[in-house]
């Protein structure tokens, strides 16, 4: 400590106050980046098979017997049966569904019941979707200081993510198709509430750490 000429006491060269020590960085390697690629294209396709076999299994519109025969069919282990009687007037009545990229596999339902397939089809992906991120999502905020399964929870959170879109995107376009049903209200008063807790929920803690770090 130096005392000036006024007799008042300044702090010397050497007693500033320690400055707050730098935050270790944690370096990925590009194998474990690119392990975590692909590791969020397999939890992808297993979120989108899934979620339709789920629906093909658990869908009481879903016409069984016809959706068993068809793949079969294609697949080549019924030999040329399209030719009976009975094939051109049922197949007129169905409508299909198919899982896209993840498999060529597809569902028949009746095209007069395609409302409420659709609807069963939401409400069997939610029960699926909305659990898996609730619980990606935890895992990743509570974990997010744990680097060493840091890429893997990121994986984790973006492939929760994308079903979620996927989810969304679904209701969506039955809203503007049908628009009729109490359950796709219920299905998008859970999201909103979802995303609505989730926003307040990371605003709260975001505050009391730096409530936290103030004082």
């Amino acid at each position: 400590m130096q005392q000036n000429q006024s007799g008042n006491v300044l702090p010397g060269p050497n007693s500033l106050p320690p400055s707050a020590p730098a935050k270790k960085k944690f370096d990925y390697s590009a194998l474990s980046v690119f392990l975590a690629l692909i590791l969020l294209v397999v939890m992808i396709l297993l979120e989108e098979r899934l979620m339709f076999d789920l629906n093909r299994l658990v869908n009481p519109v879903v016409d069984q017997e016809w959706t068993k025969f068809q793949n079969d069919n294609k697949a080549g282990r019924y030999g040329y049966q399209y030719e009976t009687p009975e094939m051109p007037v049922r197949s007129a009545e169905m409508a299909m569904d198919a899982a896209g990229v993840v498999s060529n596999t597809k569902v028949y339902y009746p095209r007069s019941d395609e409302g409420k397939y659709t609807m069963y089809k939401l409400v069997i992906h939610a029960a699926i979707v909305i659990p898996l991120f609730i619980l990606s999502f935890a895992l990743f905020y509570f974990k997010k200081e744990n680097k060493q399964i840091k890429p893997v929870l990121v994986s984790f959170m973006i492939s929760a993510f994308w079903i979620m879109f996927h989810l969304l995107g679904e209701v969506i376009a039955f809203v503007m198709n049908q628009y009729r049903n109490i359950a796709i209200y219920i299905i998008l008063i859970l999201l909103t509430l979802i995303f609505g807790g989730l926003a307040y929920f990371v605003q709260s803690r975001h505050s009391k750490e730096k409530e936290g770090a103030a004082v």
